[in-house]
């Protein structure tokens, strides 16, 4: 997972290895190496701003889901280029991914603005594609909700 001592992720990362899930977090130092594992979460070197490095990291740790809860942005300031490093990272995740059931969940503090009432809204699920490539946008309160209820 990227992210994981941030904001979401770190809600994202408390919230998985509650349920027996075995949490892998990218760290950019030995700091955040540090941080993860006493969190319980098992740390792998890599940076998000990095997409080979990000795409390497994930292809030798071999997931079944990738949870991408970093951003550029939240360090550099939120802009266009920021969120296309942004864009290239969550691809090279995704293109890392190699197996069928292998799956990518994308996250962001910024809620999604649909016109759409919120009935059709929550029969979809909370996700929106962004694209022909797969690559989903999912609304992280609802989802944790939804993850809760099971």
């Amino acid at each position: 997972m990227t992210g994981a001592t941030g904001y979401i992720g770190s809600a994202v990362a408390t919230t998985l290895l509650s349920r027996d899930h075995q949490v892998l977090g990218l760290a950019r130092s030995a700091r955040s190496e540090a941080t993860l594992r006493d969190r319980g979460i098992e740390p792998a070197r890599g940076d998000f701003g990095d997409p080979a490095m990000l795409g390497a990291v994930v292809t030798a740790s071999e997931p079944d889901v990738v949870v991408s809860a970093a951003s550029v942005g939240a360090s550099a300031g939120d802009n266009a280029t920021t969120f296309a490093r942004d864009r290239d990272a969550v691809r090279a995740s995704q293109r890392a991914l190699h197996r069928p059931e292998q799956g990518l969940v994308f996250t962001s503090g910024q809620r999604p603005r649909l016109r759409r009432r919120r009935s059709d809204w929550a029969i979809a699920r909370r996700v929106e594609p962004l694209s022909a490539d797969s690559v989903a946008h999912v609304d992280l309160a609802a989802a944790l909700d939804d993850l809760s209820a099971t």
